[in-house]
């Protein structure tokens, strides 16, 4: 492994521009709101943009540093594939600063270890008694969010809601596995897996699938990036007389349709979605054809010697997979859509018995009676216990909310001018920011929580 602009991992840098691109398509409301974050987002994008042109390890390294503040401001309200771009994007810059322009000897190794870390965690959340309950199940959710666009739902039927259920934990606890093994068809089968993850084209998975997608191809040889070029300069020379305009011109088209997307009405899934298929198809393809090619080649170690600063991010990718059985957060822990419950001492895992806390903010929850908001009504109706800290946020928040909780089994009003001390005052940054607890069901079976809510 040499360089960025060397001939081992040179796809890198415009694979993950791509995913990062894939990840603001599908999120694409602070952009259109121009927050503060949306502005940082739209130069991540033009950034992003520049790297499909032409990869360079600066503009890399300014897309990466771009993200550390982005994730810091978007936090607690944080995807999972977003926690994992950030700690990406936190091994390039470390890597960048111990390397130089050798970078990705370090950066290589360090990125399988985040991917394997990151997504056995992910894998070993579903091993719970309510991910396997068809009723409850989030793979029974998503596979009837899928099966709704042909008219059949998977919940509607048994034996398909088990199969969906089986088939999704066998094969997240089987790609982590077959990486590490080095599985000669461990990719491609990864790849496939997260390819019809993200069939559905409205509910944006793809932004999760393309976030793994390069992330599981850095786990082939360095042999690949030689291979794909190869059979992806002829096809670029029949699509246009001047090979080098091809790029430029997908870019452009790109970018107008993505303009068109924030500041018109066009569904940004019917831009989104043909492209991800694309690069999906394609890159499934090529690491299909390049196993079938060097099969009987002894691959090289999988990992290497580590820089100390990217063993610290492996380190907190691990922290991060670990914060829900200590009862440090539930929010974006690794852990999305699996009916996971880590809370008071106890879980609904089948190989942890109980948590490990480090934190007590789930011994008090708050249940909301009846409320005149739109957004705390939704907790009265659904039952759904929401911690402290949350309350506190949401109504520093909106300050004009009446309503009334239950608190320890005593009932207390709230109002513009009524604050209980027990609701009264603010979590810290800290606490605000990476010990965040989304919304609990301690009654009966964990459900799948598939959006933030109003009080996240």
């Amino acid at each position: 492994m040499t360089t960025l602009t060397s001939t081992t991992y040179r796809w890198f840098a415009p694979l993950w521009a791509g995913a990062v691109l894939f990840h603001l398509a599908g999120n694409p409301f602070n952009i259109k709101s121009w927050t503060t974050i949306g502005q940082l987002e739209a130069v991540m994008g033009l950034l992003a943009l520049s790297l499909l042109i032409r990869p360079g390890q600066g503009r890399l390294a300014a897309m990466a540093a771009i993200h550390v503040p982005i994730v810091l401001l978007k936090a607690p309200v944080i995807g999972n594939h977003e926690m994992i771009e950030g700690f990406i994007h936190l091994a390039i810059l470390g890597a960048m600063l111990h390397r130089g322009r050798d970078w990705m000897t370090v950066f290589v190794p360090a990125a399988r270890a985040i991917l394997i870390v990151a997504y056995g965690f992910i894998a070993f959340s579903k091993l719970n008694s309510d991910f396997l309950d068809p009723a409850v199940s989030c793979a029974v959710l998503f596979g009837d969010e899928i099966g709704r666009r042909i008219g059949m739902l998977v919940s509607d039927n048994a034996v398909l809601s088990n199969l969906v259920i089986w088939g999704t934990l066998a094969a997240e606890v089987t790609i982590p596995i077959a990486l590490l093994r080095r599985w000669r068809n461990a990719v491609p089968f990864a790849l496939a897996f997260h390819f019809v993850l993200a069939l559905d084209p409205v509910n944006h998975v793809y932004d999760f699938s393309s976030t793994l997608l390069p992330l599981f191809l850095l786990f082939l040889p360095p042999e690949f990036e030689t291979f794909a070029a190869a059979r992806i300069r002829p096809l670029a020379g029949r699509v246009t007389r001047q090979p080098t305009l091809t790029l430029p011109l997908v870019v452009a088209l790109i970018a107008l349709l993505e303009v068109l997307v924030l500041v018109g009405d066009l569904r940004i899934w019917l831009v989104a979605y043909p492209i991800w298929l694309v690069v999906g198809v394609a890159s499934l393809a090529l690491a299909v054809a390049f196993r079938w090619e060097s099969a009987g080649r002894v691959p090289g170690p999988l990992f290497g010697p580590l820089a100390p600063a990217l063993i610290v991010v492996i380190a907190l990718t691990a922290l991060n997979g670990l914060a829900p059985y200590l009862e440090i957060k539930t929010a974006a822990g690794f852990n999305m859509y699996s009916n996971l419950l880590t809370a008071q001492g106890e879980t609904n895992h089948l190989l942890v018995p109980g948590t490990f806390p480090l934190t007590d903010t789930q011994e008090r929850l708050v249940e909301v009676v009846e409320s005149d908001d739109p957004g705390l009504s939704y907790y009265a109706e659904t039952g759904l216990l929401l911690t402290i800290p949350s309350v506190q946020t949401y109504l520093a928040d909106h300050p004009n909310v009446t309503a009334r909780v239950r608190i320890d089994g005593q009932v207390l009003e709230i109002g513009p001018d009524t604050i209980p001390p027990e609701v009264a005052g603010q979590p810290g940054w800290l606490e605000a920011k990476f010990g965040h607890f989304r919304a609990l069901d301690l009654d009966g079976s964990k459900s799948c929580l598939r959006y933030w809510y109003a009080a996240h």
